[in-house]
């Protein structure tokens, strides 16, 4: 059982944030909890915080199931398998292939949270701001809150533009007239959302604290309950990130990569993180809240779980995870394997990658235990006869055996101390600083190559190191993969961010932003795998986000209008 980890969920949290009171109330019932009466000491405020956590590992809308969908479905390296059938995942099949419903559930449910984590966020900002009662709430605490609240308000921010575009309507307080309650779309072409979710992040790097003053007192231990906060990297992090992602956020703008590269700086010579020693060391629930992660998921399985929202494990296991066998006895034919990495993401990694047996479960990689560890599953043996026996399982985040109930309490890291080196050197690159690129690049593919005692023994790199090359070898080489020629830098670049993070929902937004610069790009989406798969195609380049405004939101709302793919 996991140890050391923050609960988000907090009953009485979430009854307090997601509560509603009504304006110009004379009367308060004094027993009965209301915004107007709680929010009077750190504790609540802290409470009120935690709840502001919770969509993050959402099973209806976030981590804990859709973003398989909505990320790693939209990029050309998973692939919805035939399994992929279900009534409440079909329009996932479509939104894989670009052809996104309004209807479609998991667009709704995830619209619904990120905009519950909005509105978490407004009301511990707006209580909290104003709030001057020092002996109540210390300053420090007040700071500490604030940060956590505004960087959450960003990040929920950040992929509500990036899923569904620049005209999601922006809401920064809590609804005080019937006007307020339907807000308008942003308007377009005015950078509005982007410089919203620059500014969050900014204000949270300046209140937060670094993550060793955080984690730890000042005599180096642990503090365990502050584990999963985001901290001052957390937010240099993401402000880096954002600035990438402009050309995805601000249509027609592009990328700022001279303001990443001094947050980045910030990060790396902060000394508070580093990478693993062990590429895998980032995937299981034995490293979690390493010095890699600069900011996670806070995924618990705990032995009754509750219902709805508040199930805080995940579903990566059962929906993209090890390969449903053959037939109604396969000891994995209760696994529904919805979507799965494919060829060309087997492909992308080198000859001599430990990383591509770490990421996925294929031939000659890890073996899957049925039982206790006493009987073991061969990859090939498992996926033989079936319809999909040209794709692949992810191994990443999830276990080596099936857990009860398929649950998972493994830790998504949503961003590392690898992913900080590749964005900076992407800006070296893009800044005429070819020797720092290849630095940077150097060390993320140095560390690939390290023996990992911890593996299954079986598994050559347990005892072995890998044999990468560097960069500047690998370039030389005119090495060729999945049909393109590693002929440059920026080649480099798009390789190594592939096989490092495959599996970890960066790919399609990469391509995006790069196609956002060079066209060329859109042909990877163009091509995706589809192997038996028969659905076309639908993607175009010319359409802002991924996913339709829910046709839910504009039934009530009646100031939102669709974006492109409405």
């Amino acid at each position: 059982m996991k140890k050391n980890k923050f609960l988000y969920i907090i009953l009485f949290g979430l009854i307090i944030a997601f509560s509603s009171c009504e304006p110009n109330m004379d009367l308060s019932d004094p027993v009965t909890v209301s915004v107007g009466n709680y929010y009077k000491n750190t504790d609540e405020f802290q409470m009120g915080l935690n709840a502001a956590y919770q969509p993050l590992v959402s099973i209806e809308g976030m981590y804990g199931r859709w973003t398989y969908y909505h990320f790693l479905g939209l990029g050309d390296d998973f692939t919805p398998t035939v399994n992929c059938q279900h009534p409440t995942i079909v329009s996932a099949v479509y939104v894989a292939y670009y052809d996104p419903s309004a209807f479609g559930i998991g667009e709704v449910w995830t619209w619904q949270t990120l905009y519950q984590g909005i509105y978490a966020c407004n009301i511990i900002i707006e209580n909290l701001e104003p709030f001057n009662d020092t002996e109540a709430v210390s300053a420090e605490d007040k700071s500490s809150i604030l940060g956590q609240a505004h960087f959450l308000r960003g990040l929920y921010y950040l992929h509500l533009a990036t899923l569904y575009g620049e005209t999601v309507p922006l809401v920064t307080r809590v609804a005080q007239t019937k006007e307020e309650q339907f807000p308008p779309n942003t308007e377009k072409g005015k950078s509005i959302v982007y410089n919203f979710i620059v500014k969050e992040f900014q204000l949270a790097s300046s209140m937060l604290k670094t993550r060793s003053e955080t984690f730890f007192d000042s005599e180096g231990k642990a503090i365990n309950f502050n584990y999963g906060r985001a901290v001052k990297g957390s937010a240099q992090g993401y402000l880096a990130r954002t600035y990438l992602y402009r050309p995805l956020i601000d249509i027609k703008q592009e990328a700022e990569f001279d303001k990443a590269a001094v947050m980045l700086d910030s990060v790396i010579n902060s000394g508070e993180y580093q990478l693993m020693p062990n590429f895998r060391d980032n995937f299981t629930d034995e490293n979690e809240n390493n010095a890699e992660s600069l900011f996670e998921t806070q995924f618990i399985v705990t032995p009754n779980p509750a219902s709805g929202n508040n199930r805080n494990y995940s579903w990566r296991m059962r929906e993209c995870g090890y390969p449903r066998g053959a037939g109604a006895t396969a000891p994995t034919s209760s696994i529904w394997w919805n979507m799965a990495p494919n060829p060309i993401a087997y492909n992308e990694f080198e000859q001599g990658d430990p990383r591509r047996y770490m990421t996925l479960w294929c031939p000659d990689g890890a073996q899957f235990y049925t039982s206790n560890f006493s009987d073991t599953i061969e990859f090939e043996d498992n996926i033989s006869g079936i319809t999909d026996e040209d794709l692949y399982g992810c191994r990443k985040y999830c276990y080596d055996y099936l857990p009860d109930n398929q649950d998972v309490g493994i830790n998504d890291r949503l961003l590392r101390y690898s992913d900080i080196l590749l964005m900076r050197a992407e800006c070296a690159y893009e800044l005429d600083d070819n020797p720092s690129a290849i630095q940077y690049i150097d060390m993320v593919r140095n560390r690939a190559n390290n023996i990992v005692p911890t593996e299954q023994p079986h598994l050559w790199y347990s005892k072995s190191k890998g044999t990468i090359p560097g960069v500047e070898e690998l370039m030389a080489k005119d090495t060729l993969i999945n049909g393109r020629k590693i002929a440059d830098l920026k080649d480099a670049i798009v390789h190594e961010r592939f096989v490092e993070f495959c599996g970890e929902y960066l790919r399609y937004l990469d391509l995006r932003r790069w196609a956002a610069v060079d066209p060329a790009y859109n042909d990877y989406l163009y091509n995706k795998y589809q192997g038996t798969r028969t659905y076309d195609n639908s993607f175009d380049p010319n359409k802002q986000g991924a996913l339709p405004i829910p046709s839910i939101e504009l039934d009530v709302n009646p100031n939102v209008h669709g974006n492109d793919w409405n």
